[in-house]
């Protein structure tokens, strides 16, 4: 017998297209409550070979969505980029697939320009002013089928990861901790939360761990 392994797209595309089931398995990864989630873009794909025993072909992508989450000031409006993989040379594809976000929401607003301007000619009118879209924050979510390379971290620490950003004012001689909110600051970096699936323990001891053992096959 077979059994479907969500770290394959086929099913982790079902699983993730109901927004319910969605929300309740992204807020466990990001240990805040989503108020609102919604589909960004569709899934990004490539193919990767054939499956021997299921005799189709498989393929690896990344899933966008945009939500509202928990924050400390109140509800914050994100893009969640939700990327998974089996394959080795990953670093460098998630890292494109991320500068795809912030080049397409250019593209976008570049083309709302375009589509008023042919509109306003038609119609023998003054072109409207059209504001930028606003840019949210990126977090990424890479789940990953492997180990990476042995660093600092301790086993029992290498399952999931947040790594956040750090502001700090060098200037005050201790490295003195900010809370930015520069909507520049904002665009130009981002939290990352790495997920291994090989490190999970053969018993799963948390709710996390319990969710995350449906990719472990």
């Amino acid at each position: 017998m077979i059994i479907a392994n969500p770290i394959y797209d086929t099913i982790f595309k079902y699983l993730m297209e109901d927004l319910g089931i969605a929300k309740g398995f992204l807020s466990k990864i990001l240990g805040k409550q989503i108020y609102s989630l919604d589909m960004y873009n569709r899934e990004h794909s490539r193919y990767i070979g054939e499956n021997e025993q299921v005799k189709e072909r498989i393929k690896l992508f990344r899933l966008d969505f945009i939500a509202d989450i928990e924050s400390e000031d109140g509800v914050r409006k994100v893009l969640i980029e939700l990327q998974k993989s089996n394959e080795n040379d990953a670093p460098h594809r998630f890292r494109a697939y991320i500068g795809k976000i912030y080049s397409q929401e250019k593209e976008n607003y570049e083309r709302l320009l375009k589509e008023e301007y042919r509109k306003s000619k038609e119609e023998k009118r003054e072109t409207r002013v059209i504001e930028p879209p606003e840019i949210l924050p990126v977090i990424p979510i890479i789940i990953l089928g492997f180990k990476l390379e042995a660093n600092t971290l301790q086993e029992e620490d290498r399952l999931i990861c947040h790594i956040k950003r750090i502001a700090v004012n060098p200037n005050a001689g201790n490295n003195k901790q900010l809370e930015v909110r520069y909507q520049l600051a904002e665009c130009l970096s981002h939290d990352l939360i790495l997920i291994q699936i090989p490190y999970l323990p053969e018993k799963p001891r948390t709710e996390l761990e319990l969710l995350l053992s449906i990719f472990e096959q």
